[in-house]
């Protein structure tokens, strides 16, 4: 009997030592991408913000936790298990409103733990954001294009011309109606004809809505009758020029050139090389090219840009000064 008990004892010892308790595997924690905690976001009318973060490992879908600041105190919106996507939008924030979220991921074992809040601020709406702006010499013929990421109560535009970048503009086109607020991308065109032989400055004079104007862009073009006179407006080589202004805040225009037709794509990175927006990716002409880059959501700091035009490829520094 004595050697019965010892055997069915060893077992027993046997078995909890081999299957050591094991715990539930619920996924790790959330990390935010955006907005970032302390950032003013601009106002997304009509549209929607969207909130971003980290996926997590094993996660079967996340947790998002929307707060708004009233008095002291934050009320909770919109808590809500969102699938798996790593994104969700929110509608209806008005500019002055203080918000705060905060996501969590689950699966089968259970909850993992909640990340740490973003509260944020909602700004003034976003400009008008023209992200290229381009010229094509024919003979006496000057044929402008130019390309929006977003416009807020935009009026429309009119095109100037003077003689030098910040000299003296007149207005050589009929007003160019906008598209008032949208955050689609939106093309624009317009042929100044019969220009005169020199150097000169193409800007865009936008009005909004409730009649404030903004000067936004500018790009060079030569016009010559006499080649032996003024140089070939086509560049001869391809070139990135440096940022202006720079510093900036929160906008700034990066000129560039062009020798013959290429796929462009224009870029913009941190120092430790992580992409923060893609101004350019299309096929271009040859010609004088510029492009326009807001820093709104980004934190002060130095930051690249990259141009690459066929096998042309070229980088430069700027500064972000808020």
């Amino acid at each position: 009997m004595r050697l019965f008990l010892a055997v069915l004892i060893s077992a027993i010892l046997i078995v909890f030592v081999s299957s050591p308790l094991t715990f539930a595997a619920v996924p790790g924690q959330v990390t935010l991408a955006y907005p970032e905690n302390g950032s003013t976001v601009p106002k997304p009318d009509p549209n929607t913000l969207i909130h971003r973060w980290s996926s997590v490992a094993d996660a079967t879908e996340y947790e998002f936790q929307l707060d708004l600041l009233i008095g002291a105190t934050y009320q909770t919106l919109s808590p809500n298990w969102v699938g798996t996507a790593t994104s969700v939008g929110v509608s209806g924030l008005a500019e002055g409103y203080q918000m705060r979220y905060r996501v969590r991921a689950r699966n089968l074992d259970g909850n993992g733990l909640w990340s740490n809040y973003s509260t944020y601020t909602i700004g003034a709406p976003l400009p008008v954001q023209v992200t290229s702006f381009s010229a094509i010499v024919e003979g006496t013929s000057v044929s402008l294009a130019w390309r929006t990421l977003s416009e807020t109560q935009n009026y429309g535009f009119f095109v100037e011309r003077g003689i030098d970048a910040a000299g003296l503009y007149t207005t050589v086109s009929q007003f160019i109606p906008g598209h008032g607020t949208t955050l689609a991308p939106q093309q624009y065109a317009y042929t100044d004809a019969a220009v005169p032989d020199g150097i000169w400055y193409y800007r865009l004079r936008q009005i909004d809505m409730d009649g404030s104007v903004s000067y936004l862009s500018s790009v060079r073009v030569v016009i010559s009758r006499t080649a032996d006179v003024i140089p070939s407006e086509t560049p001869t080589e391809f070139s990135l020029a440096q940022n202006y202004p720079n510093p900036f805040n929160p906008a700034t225009n990066i000129a560039y050139r062009t020798a013959a037709a290429s796929h462009v794509k224009l870029c913009v990175y941190t120092m430790l090389g992580e992409e923060v927006a893609t101004l350019i990716d299309e096929e271009q002409p040859a010609g004088e090219h510029s492009a326009r880059f807001f820093g709104t959501n980004l934190a002060s700091g130095t930051y690249l840009y990259r141009l690459e035009a066929g096998s042309f490829i070229q980088m430069k520094r700027m500064v972000l000064l808020k």
